[in-house]
């Protein structure tokens, strides 16, 4: 790998996911920009597992989504956060989505999980100040982070694998943390 290949990356955070959504003011003009994105989950073991590797036109819409995807049942909630003990995930092919996403009491109960899992979540955010498409860095940072639960890219080295340079003090756990 060539030098013309290496990319800085300056993270902000850590952000609670919840932050995006009560701390709007804050947030909102900073962040309503490209990036990249990582949240990193700290699990009641007390083990962190890096969770999710993304891209975004708007980081700090982004952010909010993916607050409301977890609380509604849309992702996936480890067994680890969940009152039933059993990992969640939403299958519209199978009976036991529908039964919990049409029973008040049931639907409640996950969205009590869900609550419980985006408090643990803590967001690092990089706005784009670099000229490689945002796809191009979320490739790279995909294959060399390998986040937990991801399959889709990173398993195959991307056509531009970037050297990239983690600007932050947290950043020496993110490729050990799986």
């Amino acid at each position: 790998m060539n030098s013309e290949n290496t990319l800085n990356l300056l993270w902000d955070g850590p952000f609670r996911l919840v932050d995006f959504i009560s701390g709007q003011d804050r947030y909102n003009k900073k962040y309503r920009c490209s990036g990249v994105y990582l949240h990193v989950v700290n699990f009641p073991n007390g083990i962190e597992k890096l969770a999710y590797v993304g891209k975004a036109n708007n980081l700090f819409i982004r952010q909010q989504q993916h607050y409301a995807h977890i609380l509604g049942g849309l992702y996936m909630i480890p067994e680890e956060f969940r009152s039933t003990n059993m990992k969640w995930e939403p299958n519209w092919e199978i009976r036991h989505t529908a039964n919990i996403m049409t029973k008040i009491e049931d639907f409640m109960k996950l969205v009590k999980d869900g609550y419980q899992y985006a408090m643990e979540r803590k967001v690092y955010l990089c706005i784009k100040d670099w000229n490689y498409s945002t796809r191009e860095v979320e490739r790279s940072l995909l294959y060399k982070l390998k986040p937990y639960g991801t399959k889709i890219g990173t398993k195959s080295e991307p056509n531009n694998l970037l050297n990239i340079n983690h600007i932050h003090p947290d950043s020496n756990n993110w490729e050990t943390i799986k």
